[in-house]
């Protein structure tokens, strides 16, 4: 059985992401798994056997790329987990055979992203930041125009 680091090395994603995200060095094997834990999305569907895997990154071949990677490499795993149980125990054969571990639905690139960009993130905060500063400036000209006509009604010399 593969380990993460072999795997992350037959892959070559410390490599393609060194250069994204470590200015051209490779990232290390941790370093890279930490970023595959970061961009994954793991769901269990609710009275099946079946796994959602999915993937964000900013390149949706990328992500897809990814997301087709590792449940090809989970598929590979648990198929050798279910054949070893089969060997150990003899009644097992048949469901193994029958059943194993399949990928349904291989991932494909969206046009559009899932999660809003940067860019998105920032305009709703710059809108909420102006809509504060209207708010605070039209506080403080509602306040500056009360307080300007209490003076100039107290020194009015005009009987």
């Amino acid at each position: 059985m593969l380990s993460w680091a072999t795997w992350s090395q037959r892959s070559g994603l410390g490599e393609v992401w060194g250069k994204k995200y470590n200015l051209g060095r490779q990232l290390s094997d941790a370093k890279t798994e930490a970023l595959v834990e970061h961009q994954l999305d793991l769901d269990h569907i609710s009275n099946t056997s079946f796994i959602q895997i999915g993937v964000y990154a900013d390149d949706p071949n990328e992500a897809a790329t990814l997301a087709n990677a590792i449940a090809r490499r989970y598929c590979d795993v648990r198929t050798v987990e279910f054949r070893r149980a089969a060997a150990e125990n003899k009644h097992l054969v048949n469901s193994v055979e029958s059943y194993g571990v399949v990928m349904m639905d291989p991932a494909v690139p969206r046009w559009r992203p899932v999660r809003p960009g940067y860019i998105a993130e920032l305009m709703l905060i710059v809108g909420a930041g102006l809509t504060l500063a209207g708010g605070v400036a039209r506080i403080i000209a509602h306040n500056y125009s009360g307080i300007s006509s209490y003076f100039s009604e107290m020194y009015n010399d005009t009987p």
